[in-house]
């Protein structure tokens, strides 16, 4: 929930406000031509552990462009956890609550500060990971260990840019005109490209799958009935991968009927409704109501 984000965000910059001066210290003490070993696995390790906190905190901050679509910004942003530079004010609340407020401008306004701070936070990661990619050789299984921080950046950012693309408005044609600077059609296929290398690297990974699932699946694409049959695809991987998720079974039971119904029911479609109504059952089983 968006409380347990806001207590997620306060200890993870708590954690890197610990990390970065020790780390900027080990670095500063390696010079350009390092041979103290023990020097260079410390540092690379303090690398490793600010690439992972700040990859959680541009995630952190994404979370927020889900939640702010099911709950009142103002319940979220007003609450005594949330950061300090995105509480709102008492007067945006009343604008927020009020029937004849104006609460677009508000939104808008957080929205964009929420974009701000997980891009700064990703590039942030990216950063590292250069370091820590030239510091790799001292550490135990090293490769994989950089592997899994790029999977993670692809996987958030595709996240992102997801959670991005539904917020804008499919209509735009400037980028001008858009919320956060992309038409909304680049905007899903960044997220499909970043998705896609991340289950390129994890293929089994069933998060990566069940986005790629959500993104090939986004309604308001037009003539998407390959894109559905893809979107299928990945969410049958996804409910292997991880079959006592509820929201894959019910990704899957939706595509599924969407698929029957696309260009017009007939009896050739009852196999795919069948295996819907059991994905829709699964879900249900699987749900803890």
């Amino acid at each position: 929930t968006w409380q347990s984000t806001h207590e997620a965000i306060h200890d993870l910059l708590k954690l890197h406000q610990t990390l970065e001066p020790i780390s900027k210290e080990l670095q500063a003490k390696l010079g350009p031509h390092p041979s103290d070993t023990e020097t260079v696995k410390k540092a690379a390790a303090f690398s490793e552990l600010q690439a992972h906190t700040t990859v959680q905190l541009s995630y952190a901050y994404s979370l927020y462009l889900s939640y702010m679509r099911h709950y009142m910004v103002a319940d979220m942003f007003r609450h005594p956890s949330a950061s300090p530079d995105l509480v709102i004010t008492s007067k945006d609340e009343v604008e927020l609550r009020s029937e004849k407020g104006e609460p677009k401008p508000i939104v808008e306004n957080l929205i964009k500060k929420i974009a701000t701070h997980h891009e700064d936070w990703i590039k942030q990661a990216k950063a590292l990971r250069e370091v820590l990619n030239a510091q790799k050789s001292v550490l135990a299984d090293g490769e994989r260990r950089i592997n899994e921080i790029d999977f993670l950046i692809d996987l958030i950012s595709g996240y992102t840019n997801y959670r991005m693309a539904e917020l804008e408005n499919s209509s735009n044609r400037e980028p001008t005109a858009t919320l956060l600077g992309s038409l909304y059609e680049g905007r899903l296929e960044e997220a499909k490209m970043n998705l896609r290398d991340a289950a390129a690297k994890h293929p089994n990974h069933y998060l990566s799958l069940q986005l790629l699932g959500l993104a090939y699946s986004e309604p308001r694409q037009k003539d998407n009935s390959s894109d559905l049959s893809i979107a299928q695809q990945y969410l049958e991987r996804a409910v292997q991968a991880n079959p006592s998720d509820y929201y894959g079974h019910e990704l899957l039971a939706e595509v599924l009927y969407r698929r029957a119904a696309f260009g017009g029911v007939d009896m050739t479609d009852l196999p795919m409704i069948e295996r819907g109504l059991v994905e829709a059952q699964q879900a249900i089983k699987h749900r803890d109501f």
